[in-house]
């Protein structure tokens, strides 16, 4: 099968996965390199039922994958004390051996999320 067409298929298996929630969050760095530096970006979230997306861009144009999490491989999701990062309204998402910490824009929304991604 050519690479296009395979591409094609895979992003339309994608789209049919219905969005659940969507909006901009600050994720910071993962620090999977030893000595990489923290640093906080925002990224524009998406869930699915199968999988928590984050992009670059912004709600008009979505810009490239940054990242994803297989939602079958969650571990946690819990609320972070505002000492924790620094930031208020951060959450964390445990998977496989990473940790994604997560701020929201306000307490309503961490609370969301963190319900939209237990359940």
């Amino acid at each position: 099968m050519p690479r296009k067409l395979l591409m094609k298929l895979c992003n339309m298996a994608e789209m049919e996965d219905e969005i659940i929630k969507q909006t901009f969050m600050v994720k910071r760095s993962q620090n999977k390199k030893l000595l990489g530096p923290i640093n906080f970006k925002s990224r524009w979230f998406v869930l699915t039922a199968k999988t928590l997306y984050y992009y670059d861009g912004n709600p008009e144009k979505r810009g490239k994958e940054k990242g994803r999490v297989d939602l079958k491989t969650i571990k946690y999701v819990e609320c972070l004390n505002d000492d924790a990062l620094g930031r208020k309204f951060t959450f964390q998402v445990g998977h496989k051996d990473y940790w994604l910490y997560i701020i929201a824009s306000s307490d309503e929304q961490r609370s969301e999320w963190i319900d939209s991604l237990r359940n």
